[in-house]
């Protein structure tokens, strides 16, 4: 049986809002470490994204940012 981890990445829009390619930059990168987006909403000022991965999945390269995108 395949055990989970799971990451929820939460990011304030702010006055700008949020800049798709920025959005998109970051999940690839998530993507690269093998994470994979479950769902992606926007949440009144904010955006909250859950993505998962195999326990043992490929180890952390980079390290965390204050700001997801």
């Amino acid at each position: 049986m395949t055990k989970w981890e799971y990451k929820v990445l939460k990011e304030g829009l702010g006055l700008k809002g949020f800049s798709p390619d920025k959005v998109e930059e970051e999940l690839n990168l998530w993507g690269e470490e093998g994470w994979e987006l479950v769902t992606i909403e926007r949440q009144q000022s904010s955006l909250l994204a859950v993505l998962k991965r195999p326990v043992g999945g490929t180890p952390r390269r980079r390290e965390p940012k204050d700001r997801w995108f």
